[in-house]
Formats: C-alpha cells, structure tokens, sequence
C-alpha cells in the first residue's frame, strides 16, 4: 500500500472511528445523538481550514450539510470539559498518529530562523 493510502486510511479512521471511541470515553458523548465525535470534531476542524475566524454559524452549516442538525445555541451548549478533554485526546492522538506516519525530513526547517507560537486560549 503506497503512503498516500495509507494515510488516507489512517485519516479516515481517525475522524471516524477513533473520534467517536474517544469522544465516549471523555464523556463528550454519553448516549447515542445526532452530534457525535466525529461530526463535531470535523466541524471544528474543517471549519478553521482557510478561515481566520470560524463561528458557531459556520460549524452549524457544516454539521448541516452532514445531516446532523443544530441550532447555534445547542451546538454552544456542547463547548464544555468534557469537549476540551475529548479535544485535548484528540490532539494528542493525531500526534502520535503523524509521528508514526508522516516522516518529515527536517532540513526543510533549516530555513527558518525562528517558530513563533500563539497561545490563543489565554485572554
């Protein structure tokens, strides 16, 4: 299997399979809704690709468009712990997965004299 596949495999299970095991298993997801780990995942994701400021609107449109429907507010109620620990696996998992998968030759970074990172959860 070429690496192309192969990552597309790993992706496909990542935002599907996985997201909705983790999405449980924080307590995202208690019972079997609409909205599940995987379709709020992508939102948020999907939603962020190319736009400086993704709103809830937009997230609503996506999810739309995937047949879950959700009004703003029910969508905002959904931002909780449980959502910030189900992002925060997520997050770690997708590092693990690219880390195995994707091999970086690193002398592309050469260039680059500094990375500057934003923390955009602190006011």
């Amino acid at each position: 299997m070429n690496k192309i596949t192969c990552l597309s495999n790993y992706l496909n299970k990542f935002f599907n399979e996985r997201a909705n095991e983790i999405s449980i298993e924080t307590g995202f997801i208690k019972r079997k809704r609409k909205l599940s780990g995987s379709s709020f995942i992508k939102a948020i994701i999907l939603g962020n690709i190319g736009v400086s400021n993704c709103s809830i609107d937009t997230m609503c449109q996506l999810l739309n468009e995937e047949s879950v429907i959700i009004t703003k507010q029910g969508l905002d109620f959904r931002f909780t712990k449980e959502a910030v620990e189900f992002m925060k696996r997520m997050y770690n998992e997708s590092m693990a997965l690219f880390k195995n998968t994707l091999q970086i030759d690193c002398r592309i970074l050469q260039q680059f004299k500094s990375v500057e990172l934003l923390d955009s959860s602190s006011a």
